[in-house]
């Protein structure tokens, strides 16, 4: 018995010697690697074999591991969990039926990062039941394709508003993209508004999505429509905050346009960039279908503010993802988030803004090779040592634009050695020398006496050559110039004349390059002419020139050639006087001195030389032949000296103005005055009942032609004057909603 025993357990040991080895060699049948696919593919294999889940979930675990794509493994797992959930269903049911309006899929190199194991971020490869009930987890969440929320339909699904949601599974570099409830497609649609969805490229939503991903290039985020994946959201926003009635029947409506993108935490909605923009109506319309008006979409881009925008995106998007791998030993997987947070954290210690910019810029072209991490800083260098100098230069514009390629291009080479799975302190230390060395060398080119007339020429050019002695000099600009404005009315709207632009360009101050921000906050300083007034200023000298001389006596030229002469003498007595600054963003980059900065173009849209133009012409073909007079003192012209007392006010902004106060009874004259802008007269009239006549304008030719056929008239309703023990006050103005009504009178009225 014992034997036979004892032959039964001997007989039990081998055959269980032999199922472990026979189990361990089909163990090592199964190869887990290749790629994601490949690791799903021998799991499947393994479980219809009848492998034990765990160790098949554990050795793909292994196997994404060893062929270094866990995050790819991580989400594709979380994908097939989550398919079908109850979350699943309600955001299908949004995002899945409205698919052509809400895409915001952008095409991008970073669009996913892992793209190369041969999937995306929104894959859910077809699994049997097996490995579904493997990966099961009720809290998994679903990577949806890009979509946009607007903001009620967000709260109506999620149960809470996008501002108080929480994220239950946030992922680093994951955005979801929002759109502000009240938002408008167009003047009075909502975004969400029934009607034409059909998609289009230039979409405003899709243009600003899709210009800050292109801009971020390879540190894009990955889009998702589920907003439990979120780390960050972006709030779109666009409206048309303006209205207004245009045309003889006030049948066409106008709108200005207004947009905003905001970047936020999507846990605590902590604002990490903002940028806005506006277009006004104006001379941007470009339909006017169905009675509307509608301004132009304007671009962020076109924004000065919009590198500063991209560089906070961007920091914040590498500080999370180095976050992320901020405790793991440094291995040739994650050297490039490890690195991206050491390079940021000497970012923000570093007192040189040159130092902390090199830092900013990142690491690019890393590799890794026996412990050694070798990769490149951008420098700045402008290279100014391979260059001719600015004074032997052949082209001004081509000599700044290499010397901004270079800035964009220009690199240093440095290393860092990796000890035990860190970044070692000497290597560091070597680092930092250089990157010492380069930012010192890249400012003092900025701060050369070459750069900064490069910057002043491009953007500055000198009208003339040689020194200006007469109005004339600028008249007839040296050809540089010439050449160099015509390009530059390409980028502007109106009529502007080389004669014109040289004025407003002698009549500069100064220009200072300020270098003290570092390279990505160079600034042109600006002092000068305000455009504005150094148009009304020669609009005024002219017609001036024009009104005190009789017809017989008057220059005898076109008006079109005064207006451009006293510009000129204006500029000249202007020139170094003006207090108007403004500071203009200068960018570092080949393709950005390309396009004018907004800055610039906005000062210079502010000279608008064809409006004033216009209005001089109208205005001094409208001077009667006689000469006009000097104005009347501020005062009382004719009137007693008692009865009630009446004052008589003029806005600053007012013209000058003559007074008639007339008895409504018979028209007869009480008083008259003569009243300055920003001043007032009092007069004193017997009560009763009395009309109040006044006219307005530039040039006075006495009581009986008054402002002639430049002037304003104006007469009230009949209006009560009270007795002794009261005073009345007049301000000299047409108010909407004012007590009294105001009507247009004839000159005529006014010598009755």
């Amino acid at each position: 018995m014992k034997r036979t025993l004892s032959l039964i357990l001997s007989l039990a040991l081998v055959l269980s010697v032999c199922w472990a080895a026979a189990e361990e060699e089909q163990k090592n049948s199964y190869f887990f690697g290749e790629n994601v696919y490949g690791i799903l593919n021998t799991g499947e294999r393994a479980l219809a074999d009848g492998m034990d889940p765990k160790w098949v979930l554990e050795e793909m675990k292994k196997g994404a591991e060893e062929m270094e794509c866990e995050d790819a493994f991580t989400s594709i797992c979380e994908n097939i969990a989550a398919y079908g959930g109850k979350d699943y269903q309600k955001i299908a049911r949004v995002l899945g039926d409205e698919e052509p309006l809400r895409d915001l899929d952008i095409d991008n190199p970073a669009r996913s990062r892992i793209g190369k194991q041969g999937w995306t971020v929104y894959d859910r490869p077809e699994v049997s039941d097996a490995m579904a009930d493997m990966l099961s987890d009720q809290n998994a969440e679903y990577c949806f394709e890009a979509g946009w929320w607007g903001e009620s339909e967000f709260q109506s699904v999620f149960g809470v508003s996008y501002q108080k949601f929480q994220p239950s599974r946030p992922r680093p570099g994951y955005v979801c993209v929002i759109v502000r409830k009240g938002a408008q497609r167009a003047p009075e649609t909502a975004w969400d508004a029934a009607g034409d969805r059909e998609y289009r490229w230039d979409f405003p939503l899709y243009r600003a999505v899709g210009n800050l991903v292109w801009g971020l290039g390879e540190d894009a985020p990955v889009l998702t429509g589920n907003p439990h994946l979120a780390s960050v959201f972006w709030v779109f926003d666009l409206s048309y905050p303006f209205y207004a009635s245009y045309g003889s029947e006030g049948q066409i409506k106008g709108y200005n346009c207004k947009t905003s993108l905001t970047v936020e935490t999507a846990a605590k909605k902590e604002k990490i960039a903002e940028i806005s923009a506006s277009e006004e109506l104006g001379s941007t319309i470009y339909s006017w279908s169905d009675g509307v008006a509608q301004a132009d979409v304007p671009n962020f881009e076109d924004a000065d503010a919009y590198d500063a925008f991209l560089s906070s995106v961007r920091l914040a998007l590498l500080k999370e993802r180095s976050a992320a791998a901020e405790n793991q030993p440094i291995t040739a997987r994650n050297v490039q988030k490890r690195l991206d947070g050491l390079l940021l954290g000497l970012a923000e210690k570093a007192s040189d803004p040159w130092e902390a910019a090199i830092y900013e810029g990142g690491a690019r072209d890393v590799s890794w090779e026996d412990g050694i991490v070798t990769f490149r800083l951008r420098s700045f260098d402008p290279g100014l040592d391979n260059m001719s100098s600015y004074q032997n230069r052949e082209d001004s514009f081509g000599w700044l634009s290499s010397a901004f390629s270079s800035a964009e291009n220009s690199e240093i080479e440095t290393s860092l050695k990796v000890f035990t799975g860190v970044f070692t302190h000497s290597s560091q230390s070597a680092m930092k020398k250089a990157v010492a060395a380069a930012a010192q060398k890249a400012k003092a080119a900025f701060e050369s006496k070459d750069m900064k007339q490069a910057v002043q020429d491009w953007l500055f050019l000198s009208p003339t050559e040689g020194k200006v002695r007469k109005a004339d000099d600028l008249l007839h600009p040296g050809t540089s110039f010439t050449f160099w404005a015509s390009d530059l009315a390409e980028h502007l709207s109106g009529y502007l004349p080389e004669g014109a632009l040289s004025a407003l360009f002698y009549a500069q101050k100064y220009q200072r390059l300020n270098t003290a921000g570092g390279p990505n906050a160079l600034t042109l300083q600006c002092a000068g002419a305000d455009p504005a007034r150094l148009l009304s200023d020669a609009a005024k000298t002219a017609l001036d020139q024009l009104a005190y001389s009789p017809a017989s006596a008057r220059y005898d030229g076109s008006w079109y050639d005064l207006f451009l002469e006293t510009l000129a003498k204006t500029a000249l007595d202007e020139k170094d006087q003006g207090s108007y600054t403004f500071t203009i963003p200068i960018h570092l980059s080949q393709n950005k001195i390309n396009d004018l900065p907004a800055k610039y173009l906005e000062y210079l849209k502010a000279f608008r030389y064809g409006d004033v133009l216009e209005q001089f012409q109208n205005t001094a073909d409208k001077l009667p032949s006689m000469a006009a007079q000097a104005l009347p003192s501020n005062g009382r012209l004719s009137g007693g000296r008692s009865g009630t007392q009446v004052n008589l006010e003029v806005t600053e902004k007012s013209s000058p103005t003559y007074v008639q106060i007339r008895k409504d009874s018979n028209g007869q004259i009480a008083a008259t005055a003569f009243v300055h802008p920003g001043k007032s007269v009092t007069v004193y009239i017997p009560s009763g009942s009395y009309r109040i006549y006044y006219c307005s304008g530039p040039y006075w030719y006495g009581e009986d032609e008054m402002f002639s056929a430049l002037g304003s008239y104006q007469k009230s309703e009949p209006t009560q004057i009270k007795g002794t023990n009261y005073y009345h006050t007049f301000t000299l103005e047409t108010v909407q909603g004012g007590t009294t009504e105001i009507y247009p009178a004839d000159p005529s009225e006014f010598r009755e």
